[in-house]
């Protein structure tokens, strides 16, 4: 469940090889994800992931000074958005196959009925 939703989500985009780079790696291809804070702690901050990314070797209690500096430096770079189950089911049911050509994410083709 916590990669699934780190990793996979409408707003991230996926890069073919030619347009990839670290950057786009580190602090495109990745998410942060707002829980109560006391979940947070008692989860080593783990929604916290872009600086992870960035540099494994930040330790948890680090992550949210860290995820402070990449976005004073970056604004608008890193998605940053509230976890909810809502998003989680939209984002399993929508988010199947990806366009490189659109960037876009979509679902599995439906098959078309017999006349």
């Amino acid at each position: 469940f916590v990669v699934y939703v780190q990793h996979i989500n409408r707003d991230i985009r996926w890069y073919p090889r030619r347009e990839w780079s670290k950057f786009r790696g580190q602090m495109e291809g990745t998410t942060n994800l707002r829980i109560p804070r006391v979940l947070n702690l008692f989860l080593h901050n783990i929604f916290i992931h872009v600086p992870h990314h960035v540099d494994m070797r930040i330790p948890f209690y680090r992550l949210p000074q860290a995820m402070n500096s990449i976005e004073a430096g970056f604004p608008g770079v890193a998605i940053t958005k509230k976890l909810r189950m809502r998003d989680y089911f939209t984002t399993t049911s929508g988010c199947k196959l990806y366009d490189f050509e659109s960037g876009a994410w979509s679902r599995y083709p439906t098959k078309q009925k017999a006349a």
